[in-house]
């Protein structure tokens, strides 16, 4: 019945009971590799997508962070800016308001002058008496309360200076 080293009875293995189809040991042996390599081929492929599908998903979860990373520093940038522009109209602000405040000491600086240049010549060498007693008593003291006296007395001499 064809090839015999394929083919074998039941009879040769089972003792003569039946018949049956047997392969022959070398045949069988590469059916099972062939079988083994493709358990093994297809148990890798099965790695290689889930090693693949986590890869993916790690670069998915990188991109996501990147962006709400850069979202987040684009927020801030915004808000710095945003500060930035209030500090600076606050500077302009301040600035404004101390060229204003120099014009009006300077205004009433000339009024003031204009209005005791003459006065002040005359008081002012009584006064200035006055004042470096006070000047020595604040240098040489170390209790300002002390140095009332001479403040009064400073102060006297140039409200009658001025008057």
């Amino acid at each position: 019945m064809g090839n015999r080293s394929s083919v074998s009875t039941n009879s040769d293995n089972d003792g003569g009971s039946g018949s049956g189809m047997f392969l022959a040991p070398e045949l069988q042996a590469k059916i099972n590799s062939e079988f083994d390599a493709k358990i093994l081929n297809e148990e890798w492929d099965k790695y290689r997508t889930v090693l693949l599908q986590r890869h993916q998903q790690r670069e998915t979860n990188e991109a996501i962070r990147e962006a709400e990373v850069k979202q987040q520093m684009e927020a801030l940038d915004v808000k710095a800016k945003a500060v930035h522009g209030r500090l600076d109209e606050m500077t302009d602000k301040i600035k404004s308001q101390l060229a204003d405040l120099e014009v009006e000491l300077e205004h009433d600086v000339d009024r003031l002058s204009a209005k005791f240049e003459g006065n002040v010549s005359r008081g002012a060498a009584s006064c200035i008496d006055a004042r470096a007693e006070l000047n020595s008593c604040y240098t040489t003291l170390k209790d300002s309360a002390e140095c009332q006296i001479f403040a009064k007395k400073l102060e006297k001499c140039v409200t009658e200076a001025l008057a």
